[in-house]
């Protein structure tokens, strides 16, 4: 079977990181997004390894993931599942000695696919991405995070509180898609969010 080659780059914690195939780039909108992540970086080491035909090789890794709480560091390596079935074989000593390095280096090393990659969080972060850059009018956002402040509520009926008509609520909408993207108000992401979706004080 072949495999299609998509390399490209996309923004990371402010800076452009380089990506290969079709899994990356989506793995990277999670990181960037994700609280507990200080930082990451892409092809961080290229390890030293023996084929399984005998000859001395070598094997760079996808990401080296650095985190803000307790957890080690993980050296990740992104396949789709059914590669990584069909060349299981081949790719068990490249995968052993990242294990080995990773261990001497106090990390940990990680395989992801689109099993841990394509979950509704990233469908989420894509839609919510949209509104990473927009205006926002600083009155609104305050009105947006003080009533939040005062109880939980709904996309839906926080419109209704603010907005005296669809157009205003037209303009108030993708303040709050971007306030919950910027983690200054909370959302659950694990599911599909929509107006229903419960918003409560982020930090």
């Amino acid at each position: 079977m072949n495999y299609l080659v998509v390399t490209g780059k996309s923004l990371g914690r402010g800076r452009v990181v380089q990506y290969e195939g079709t899994l990356e780039p989506e793995l990277h909108l999670l990181l960037r997004f994700d609280p507990v992540v200080k930082d990451y970086e892409e092809q961080p080491v290229t390890i030293k390894y023996v084929n399984l035909k005998g000859r001395k090789t070598h094997y760079t890794p996808d990401l080296l993931v650095h985190f803000r709480d307790s957890r080690l560091p993980e050296l990740i390596e992104v396949k789709p599942s059914s590669y990584l079935e069909e060349h299981a074989a081949e790719l068990f000593p490249k995968f052993e000695a990242a294990r080995a390095y990773a261990r001497t280096q106090g990390w940990t090393f990680k395989l992801m696919t689109e099993k841990e990659i394509r979950i509704p969080r990233l469908e989420n972060l894509k839609f919510l991405s949209v509104y990473a850059d927009i205006y926002t009018e600083a009155t609104t956002v305050t009105q947006i995070l003080t009533t939040v402040s005062k109880q939980p509520i709904s996309v839906k009926d926080l419109l209704s509180t603010l907005c005296k008509n669809v157009d205003q609520q037209d303009m108030v909408v993708p303040m709050i898609w971007h306030l919950v993207l910027g983690g200054k108000l909370n959302a659950n992401l694990s599911v599909p969010i929509s107006m229903t979706t419960v918003l409560s004080k982020g930090g």
